[in-house]
C-alpha cells in the first residue's frame, strides 16, 4: 500500500496567508494616526512629528559620521547603532505582540472563515513584522542611508542594506512569537485578559529591560575608560566601547553577521552572512 504523499499545499495555503495578511495589516494601519485621513488633524500632527523626528535623526547621523571619518573609525557607527536599532525593534514587538496575536477585536470577525488556524497564525506574523517596517523606515532608513552616502558608496552597499532591512526585524519576530505561545497558554487560566495581557507585556518588558541595563552596564563599566576621552585619547575610548558592544551583540545572533554585510564589500562573504542570518 503506497504511502500518501503530503502536500505542503494541503497543509497551508499560500494565497489564503497572503491575501489575510494584506487585510489584517491595512485594517491595523488604517486605525493608527498617522495614517487615519478622517482625523486629518491629528494625522498631519503625526505626519509633522515624524518627519522632525527623522530630519532630527539624520542630523545627528551626520555628525556622528563624520567624527568617525576623522578618526578612522566609521564601520564602528554600524556596530553600535544595530544595537540600538534592535532593542528599538524588540520593544515595539513586545507591546504590540499580545494585540495581534491574542488580544485583537478583529478575530471574532476572522474566525467565521474557513481559515486553518496555522494560516491565521503566519497571517499575524506577517503582521508583526509588517509593524517592525514601519519602525525600519523612522528609525534605521536614513542613518544607514547615510552611512552608505558618506562611507561605503557602493552598489553592493545598498544592495545589502536592502535585503538586510527587509529580514532584520524576522528573528527578533519570531522569537517574541514563540515565547508569547508559550506564555499564553496561561490565559485559560486567568480570566480577566486585559490584567493578564498587562501582566505578560510587563514581564517580557522587564526581563529585556534586565539585558538591557547589563548591555549598556557591561559597555561603560570601566569609569576610567571613559575619562580618557578628556585626555585626548577618543580612539581608544571608541575602539573599546566598539569590543564591548561586539561582545554584547553576541547574545543577538543577528547583529554581529548584519555588521558584517553592512561593512565588507566582499560580495561572497556578504552572501555568506546573509545565509547565516536566514538559517
Amino acid at each position: 500500500m503506497m504511502k500518501k504523499i503530503i502536500n505542503l499545499k494541503d497543509i497551508i495555503d499560500f494565497r489564503k496567508v497572503i491575501s489575510l495578511s494584506k487585510v489584517l495589516c491595512k485594517e491595523y494601519f488604517e486605525k493608527l494616526p498617522i495614517f487615519n485621513s478622517k482625523n486629518s488633524k491629528q494625522s498631519k500632527l503625526f505626519k509633522a512629528m515624524a518627519i522632525i523626528s527623522i530630519f532630527v535623526l539624520g542630523y545627528l547621523t551626520y555628525y556622528i559620521i563624520d567624527f568617525l571619518q576623522k578618526i578612522g573609525q566609521p564601520q564602528i557607527f554600524i556596530n553600535i547603532y544595530l544595537l540600538i536599532a534592535a532593542i528599538i525593534i524588540i520593544y515595539q514587538q513586545i507591546l504590540a505582540s499580545t494585540n495581534v496575536y491574542y488580544f485583537s477585536k478583529d478575530l471574532e470577525d476572522i474566525l467565521p472563515f474557513p481559515i486553518k488556524p496555522i494560516e491565521l497564525l503566519i497571517s499575524r506574523f506577517n503582521m508583526l513584522v509588517s509593524i517592525s517596517y514601519v519602525s525600519i523606515l523612522m528609525f534605521i532608513f536614513v542613518p544607514l542611508l547615510l552611512y552608505g552616502m558618506m562611507v561605503a558608496r557602493t552598489f553592493i552597499y545598498y544592495l545589502c542594506m536592502s535585503i538586510f532591512l527587509v529580514i532584520f526585524p524576522i528573528f527578533f519576530a519570531l522569537i517574541i512569537s514563540i515565547i508569547m505561545l508559550f506564555v499564553m497558554q496561561l490565559s485559560k487560566i486567568i480570566k480577566n485578559k486585559e490584567i493578564f495581557q498587562l501582566l505578560v507585556t510587563m514581564i517580557i518588558i522587564g526581563i529585556f529591560t534586565m539585558f538591557e541595563q547589563y548591555a549598556f552596564k557591561t559597555v561603560l563599566s570601566n569609569a576610567e575608560e571613559i575619562e580618557q576621552i578628556q585626555q585626548g585619547q577618543e580612539i581608544n575610548l571608541i575602539q573599546t566601547i566598539n569590543e564591548k558592544v561586539t561582545d554584547i551583540n553576541k547574545y543577538l545572533i543577528t547583529i554581529n553577521p548584519s555588521v558584517k554585510i553592512l561593512t565588507e564589500n566582499n560580495i561572497l562573504n556578504n552572501l555568506i552572512q546573509i545565509i547565516k542570518l536566514l538559517f
